[in-house]
Formats: C-alpha cells, structure tokens, sequence
C-alpha cells in the first residue's frame, strides 16, 4: 500500500507514572512536589542559556537522525528533522527566531506530491524556504523539537514530574522522570514523555513516545552560541500572511449546498465548491456561527477547506478527509464533517465514558457531519470499512479511547481546540 508522506509530530500529553526512582545521579527533585519540580527544571535549564542536542526520531522500523541547536532568550535554533516518505527518509531543515519558524522545503513534481506533506514540500518553481508564525500549527510541531519550548508548554500546563522506575531506555545521563498531566495546547495528545535530570536540575535528555512514533535525544553540551542565520527574502514565502499557500488545491467555482439539517440546536448548511487540481471545496454555514481550528487547516474564505480526491492505493487512513473541524474554545458546540470512501461500512463516535454512538453517512456526498454540545464532546471517531479494518480519528494525537477516558473534565476540555487526524486502528 502507498502511504502519504509523514512527518513525526508527536503529542506531549501523559497519563500515568509510579514513584520510584532510577539513572545515574542524585534526584535533585526529590524534595519538591511534582509541579515544582517540573517548574525547577524550566528555570534550571533555562538559565544555561543554550543548548546543543542530538538524538533520533523513529516510526516503525524506520529512523532518522535529529540534530539541533538552541536559545532560551531569545527563542531561536537550527534543527535538522527527518521525513519519513515511502522510498527513504529525508532531513528536512527548520529554523525559528523570535515568533518566526523557518521551513526549507523539498522541491517535488507536481501537487500530487505536494499534498502529501504541504508543510515540507514544494512545486519547483516556489522560494525554498517558507516562514510561519510559532504560535500556530508549527509551534505545535516544534515543541516536539525544541527543549526550550517543550518545557515552556509543560511547566505552563502544570505538568508534573514524577521520578519513574522501570526498564531503562539505553544509557542514562541523570535521574529518570515521567511527566504527569495534559498540556492545555495543540501539543495535547496520548502519548508518554519522560525527561532525565541531572543533578543541576537542568534537561539532560528527553524521549516522548506515542502512536507508533519514539523522539529520543541527548542534550550535548550547554552555552554554546547560537546563531540563527536570516533567510534572503528573494527565497522565501510568507505562508503566516498567506496561509492558503500551502494548500494543494484552491476553490475554483461556487459553492453548492449539499446537505442542511439542526442538530443540537445549530443550523447547518454543508456546502462544496469545485477546487483546482480536481480537489473539492467544503464549508459548513452554521447557526450559531462556527470557528475551524487553525488558520492552516481552512485557510479560505468562510473557513473552507479544500482536499484532493485520494489515490485507490493508498491505506484507508489515508482515505478519510476531515473537511470541517470547529475550535470548540471559541464555537459554542463542537462539530466535524468527515468525508469517507464508499467502502466504509459504519462510523461511530466514542464520548469520554467511552460510549460508542453510530453516525449516519450520507451516501450521495460519502460525508458525514457531527455536532455536539460542549457537555457531550466526543474523543475518537471510530471507521470501518466492510473488511472488518478500523480507523480511529481524533484530537491531537488521541487516537484510542482508552487514551482519554483516564482524563478529568478540564483534560478532556483541552483537547477541544487540537486538530482531528486519523490512524489506522488495530485489526
């Protein structure tokens, strides 16, 4: 099966850890409460300065190498990431200063190939390198990356360090912690991270797993300096002023209703448009009105979306386009619309109590539309074609219900305004 390519992006969000306590240096934190001790390490690290770090990033039997260099204050860094595409993995460069991220990205053929990663890829002809502001959908890829900013997000979110014994994962450079909490940004997700400190209380590695995807890297040395080199303006796109530049298709005719109803007291209207490239176009008109989540996932006029027709031989994952998304943060219900292939068979919503509920798909448009109150937000999308095979869908990197039915009410409130995406389900 062809499969898109993927870049690792993994979640920081942790359920669980046992006290107890493992590596090779004094636990500095012991004496201080989980929350503190998360707080403690923040300072500590952030104190040196700069950081260099290397370290790999790995998805199935496949890996790549991760190299990096960066400053606390002001934010800025040079990291080398790899791409996982089906023929090879390929590094991918990123810099970022102050609120601006920097992506070089790979020249490909044609919009087929531009798709499958928008966000490290281009056509020939456009500049090599794209800025985005950190605060978006970037930031969230970074914090995955960068130490600085990864501990920034935990230490906000009250994350709490727990000292954790088990199985070591290869060497260690200080005393081994699990992070304890859910992150209240788009770095939420069902995944574990553990952060190994040494006995200035300062990072010495990190290494956050989850959906199949293992980031694991060594900080090298401290104080070094860090200069970001400025990208000429002549090879640079401003995606953050003009974020419809990374979409694969554009609207490129009107829009018609296909499918209107209430649901949960809002009005809806599911309108589609033609898009260039033989893509389509989709909106949902809505009463009350509706935010989409992220200036990148509907970059359009009326917060549309638009998405290319899915080749036969890719994997059903693959297959599913979730078209509309709201931000339940600033939208007072939470709402979907999936497109699906005609094989699929049932979809079912699963809640927090983990209850699942069917959907109905509406045949003529292969979609279907979810609204919800706040009270009753749903957690993962569960698909399944006539083969009996699933896919899961959810927010952030949520993508099995056991990941979310561990959570309290102002967890689950936080994955509310985090981007749906789906995986393959175990068969």
């Amino acid at each position: 099966m062809r499969r898109r390519i993927v870049l690792v992006v993994v979640a920081i969000v942790l359920l669980g850890g046992v006290v107890a306590c493992s590596g090779g240096s004094k636990p500095v934190l012991q004496e201080l409460p989980g929350v503190q001790a998360m707080a403690k390490v923040r300072e500590a690290t952030v104190a040196a300065g700069t950081l260099r770090y290397e370290g790999t990033v790995t998805q199935g039997e496949r890996s790549g190498e991760l190299s990096g260099a960066a400053g606390a204050s002001p934010p800025r860094g040079e990291l080398t990431v790899p791409v996982f595409t089906p023929e090879a993995v390929l590094p991918a460069s990123v810099r970022w200063n102050g609120d601006d991220v920097y992506i070089e990205r790979v020249a490909v053929g044609d919009e087929d190939a531009k798709r499958a990663v928008p966000l490290f890829s281009r056509l020939g002809s456009d500049p090599p390198w794209a800025r985005f502001g950190r605060s978006g959908l970037v930031g969230t890829l970074l914090a995955s990356y960068d130490p600085f900013l990864l501990l920034d997000r935990l230490s906000a979110a009250n994350v709490s360090l727990e000292p954790t014994a088990g199985d070591e994962v290869g060497d260690t450079s200080g005393t081994r912690y699990e992070a304890v909490g859910a992150v209240s940004d788009g770095s939420a997700g069902g995944a574990r991270t553990e952060l190994w400190v040494d006995d200035q209380a300062r990072l010495r590695r990190v290494r956050v797993e989850g959906s199949g995807r293992v980031i694991d890297y060594r900080v090298l040395s401290y104080g070094d300096d860090v200069t970001v080199e400025p990208i000429p303006a002549e090879e640079l796109a401003d995606v953050t002023a003009d974020p419809s530049q990374l979409a694969t298709s554009k609207p490129d005719g009107d829009y018609q209703a296909v499918r209107s109803g209430t649901t949960a007291g809002v009005r809806w209207t599911l309108q589609r448009a033609p898009g260039t490239n033989g893509g389509s176009c989709w909106r949902l008109e809505a009463d009350p009105p509706l935010t989409p989540v992220g200036e990148h996932f509907a970059p359009f006029p009326g917060g549309a979306r638009c998405v290319l027709p899915p080749s036969p031989d890719e994997d059903l994952d693959q297959q599913i386009a979730v078209v509309v998304d709201a931000d339940a943060a600033q939208t007072p219900y939470d709402a979907l619309v999936v497109v699906v292939p005609p094989e699929v068979r049932s979809v079912e919503m699963a809640y927090p109590d983990g209850k699942l509920v069917p959907l109905e798909i509406d045949r003529a448009t292969g979609t279907v539309v979810w609204i919800s109150p706040p009270e009753r937000p749903g957690v993962v999308l569960v698909v399944t074609d006539g083969d009996g095979r699933s896919v899961h869908c959810g927010p952030g990197y949520v993508s099995e219900i056991d990941d979310v039915t561990k959570l309290g009410p102002d967890e689950i409130a936080n994955l509310r305004s985090l981007i749906w995406s789906c995986v393959a389900g175990e068969d």
